[in-house]
């Protein structure tokens, strides 16, 4: 072999070790890349699944919460309603003994106990009221004197009282 030809088959055999050695270090990349696809795909899942656990522990924790909010709420709402039956309850014993002395103040005490809640006392005691005199309409309550006089308008709709003092 002449020196042109061992130059040659030299420079083939380097060549070739280059290109051997470009495909190594070429497949030692890809290697290394697949294997951080690999840890980062497994460390996106690890943190997936502790994110989802993370997730399902507050969503217990609201339902738990939701639930003693709504037990609370309902507790209240009772409470409240009870308080509103004992006030109503004390408006109508109140009207009740108002009836024979101040029937207007004892109409007014057992609708404001059956507004307050309708309880059967305030029922009752409206009823009663009510029917102690079923006549009554209205009262006059301008004057600090009694009444002396009361005239009515031709028809019927005007009512005029007086007394002892200057108000008519």
């Amino acid at each position: 072999l002449n020196e042109t030809e061992r130059n040659y088959i030299r420079a083939s055999l380097e060549l070739r070790k280059r290109r051997k050695a470009d495909q190594e270090r070429e497949r030692q990349t890809r290697e290394r890349l697949r294997q951080r696809l690999t840890w980062g795909l497994a460390g996106g899942l690890v943190l997936a699944i502790i994110l989802l656990l993370l997730a399902g522990w507050q969503w217990q924790t609201a339902t738990r919460e939701r639930q003693i909010a709504l037990e609370a709420q309902a507790t209240a709402a009772a409470e409240r309603d009870q308080a509103q039956a004992s006030v109503s309850r004390q408006l109508a014993v109140q009207a009740r003994t108002q009836m024979d002395e101040q029937l207007d103040l004892a109409l007014l005490l057992s609708v404001e106990a059956t507004h307050t809640a309708d309880t059967a006392e305030a029922r009752s005691v409206l009823l009663t009221t009510l029917q102690t005199n079923p006549r009554l309409t209205t009262y006059l309550r301008e004057h600090q004197e009694p009444i002396r006089s009361v005239a009515f308008s031709p028809d019927g709709t005007v009512l005029a009282s007086g007394g002892n003092e200057p108000t008519i």
